[in-house]
């Protein structure tokens, strides 16, 4: 860990349950060769663990992810503010999140005793349910499920695969804002959704009881994780909720993660991290929309064939390609009220792997 304290100077941006701040460091170990004092930094802090921050609080920061120059955030995070502590808050539930860290967070779960969904928890026959690898393909999703019923209601499942604060997520705090979520759950260890939910198949359930969700969006939050092994990244839990889905009764739907300007030969066109949920890990047969790439700018050559084979091999004998006409989902995708990026990739500069998610999105309320 590496710990640093400071002084804000500047409130950079604020959002729903979060914000970022500039801060400047005035006290170091002495032995920091990193990040010294009068450097300034910007830090994140959650409302619900920090409470309240204001330009000259003195807050104590967590810097090991910025020294590491990892990619998700980019910023130091709050441990607390030093110049106030945030008011006490115990919810009636008993349920804690982010358990045994100095910051766990006790929530009211919708699938605790007392809960007024506990008693409504039960199959949900025939819901669609998408689940896809990468955060960044939530709002493409969205929007090609929009192209196909305007009203429909969708909610959001975020696993605690990887950022385990659902506030760490401005994209989501825009698609409820823009109308395009009616809600979120937060499942396991993740916390900060319209509901908590203990596991991947109780939130499903969480979100068609509660919600009445026509269509369930499930992925890991920002910052997936892999450590370039065959099993060894955190969208494994994909298969998991695929695998849930079918066991309740609703339509279990892959969005396929497929990139057209990946340099990582294991990541382009169809990624092995895809390959392996579906070939090895989900033993269920599920749904997988393929689109045609043929229409969209800057496509290597022979792409099309290459994603058709790629995903022949995934279906391992027991899924279903299903063929999706996504002829003006990029225009579409252009008009979604956040903007498209994964990777560090625009919309613009990796058409493919946003037209894929669209793809998913689409053929789930079709």
């Amino acid at each position: 860990m590496i710990y640093r304290d400071g002084v804000v100077v500047n409130i950079v941006r604020t959002w729903e349950g979060a914000g970022i701040f500039e801060v400047e460091v005035d006290s170091a170990p002495t032995n920091a060769t990193l990040i010294g004092k009068g450097q300034r930094l910007h830090a994140l802090a959650y409302d619900r663990i920090v409470g309240p921050v204001k330009v000259g609080d003195r807050l104590r920061l967590e810097c090991s992810a910025l020294a590491k120059r990892l990619g998700t955030g980019g910023q130091a995070s709050v441990v607390t503010n030093l110049s106030a502590l945030p008011s006490d808050y115990l919810p009636n539930g008993h349920m804690v999140k982010a358990r045994y860290m100095p910051t766990q967070v006790m929530v009211s779960a919708a699938d605790e005793q007392g809960s007024p969904t506990h008693d409504k928890l039960t199959r949900i026959e025939n819901v669609p349910v998408v689940a896809a690898d990468l955060h960044s393909q939530l709002p493409a999703i969205i929007s090609g499920a929009r192209a196909a019923k305007a009203d429909a209601r969708i909610a959001y499942v975020m696993t605690d695969g990887a950022a385990l604060p659902l506030p760490l997520s401005m994209q989501v705090a825009e698609l409820v804002r823009a109308n395009w979520l009616c809600g979120t759950v937060t499942a396991g260890q993740a916390w900060g959704g319209t509901y908590e939910a203990v596991s991947i198949p109780s939130a499903l359930q969480v979100a068609a009881a509660a919600l009445s969700a026509d269509l369930i969006v499930v992925s890991q939050g920002p910052g997936n994780l892999g450590g370039d092994t065959e099993f060894g990244f955190s969208g494994v839990d994909v298969a998991w909720t695929l695998t849930a889905a079918a066991v309740l009764g609703a339509r279990p739907i892959a969005a396929l993660r497929i990139s057209g300007a990946d340099k990582r030969n294991r990541h382009l066109g169809l990624s092995h991290h895809t390959h392996t949920v579906l070939a090895d890990l989900t033993q269920v047969g599920v749904d997988l929309p393929l689109p045609s790439f043929a229409t969209l700018d800057n496509m290597p050559e022979g792409f099309d064939a290459l994603v058709a084979k790629q995903v022949a091999q995934a279906c391992a004998g027991r899924h279903h390609i299903r063929e999706v006409d996504a002829s003006g989902a990029y225009e579409l995708l252009q008009d979604s009220p956040v903007r498209l990026r994964t990777m560090g990739r625009s919309l613009e500069e990796d058409a493919a792997i946003f037209v894929s998610g669209w793809a998913a999105g689409n053929y789930a309320l079709s």
